[in-house]
This record gives C-alpha cells, sequence and structure tokens, in this order.
C-alpha cells in the first residue's frame, strides 16, 4: 500500500505555488515607434566582419549615421535598415566578386549603454 505523504505534499507544493503566483501581470510600457526593429542595423551599430583566410579585408567597422559603413576592398555601403542575415548575404555577395567561394561571416553588434 502507497503511503499518502507524497501526495499531500505534492498538493501542499502546488497550493504554495499557486498562493505566490501574481493576480494580474505587471505593466510593460509599450515599445516606442522608432525602436519597433531591433533588429536592423542602425547608426552606433558596430559589424564584425571575418572573411575567411584574408585577415586584411576582416575586421570591425561602424554604420554611421547615413546608413552607412565602409569595408575594407569593398568601399562604401548602405547597410541602414538592414537584418543580420540581409547583411550578411550582401557582403557574401560582394566579397564573392573579388574573391573566389569564401566564406564570409558578419555579426552585428549593438553597443547598451550602462548606468
Amino acid at each position: 500500500m502507497r503511503s499518502p505523504r507524497p501526495a499531500r505534499a505534492f498538493a501542499g507544493a502546488l497550493l504554495l505555488a499557486a498562493a505566490c503566483s501574481r493576480a494580474t501581470p505587471p505593466n510593460v510600457a509599450p515599445i516606442p515607434q522608432d525602436q519597433m526593429r531591433p533588429w536592423t542595423t542602425q547608426p552606433g551599430d558596430q559589424i564584425r566582419v571575418r572573411v575567411w583566410r584574408e585577415p586584411e579585408l576582416s575586421g570591425e567597422v561602424f554604420v554611421q549615421n547615413d546608413g552607412t559603413a565602409t569595408f575594407p576592398a569593398l568601399g562604401r555601403l548602405s547597410v541602414g535598415g538592414l537584418t543580420a542575415d540581409s547583411l550578411n548575404a550582401l557582403l557574401l555577395v560582394r566579397f564573392r566578386e573579388r574573391i573566389v567561394d569564401t566564406p564570409v561571416d558578419a555579426v552585428l553588434i549593438r553597443p547598451l549603454p550602462v548606468i
């Protein structure tokens, strides 16, 4: 015959968890309209580019206020509003015009202020 203690302990834990939960969800402020696209490149973002076996073409560039960034061997490209995947595809196409079948990896880095 099974002991009723584990069932009582489980019921007590469930009752305690229900008593500790909030009755209403917390208020969350709406996201401002100018920040609705958090995953696209914006002025001030940093882009880390790695071109396989080409260290002189790899490095970090910054998105300027006009939405452009200057890449080694490619020059100034308009990257404002691109997602990370679109940015990576753009750089892959542009670098492949110069280097045959090279993997390119672009990572979007957004600096966050610390208070």
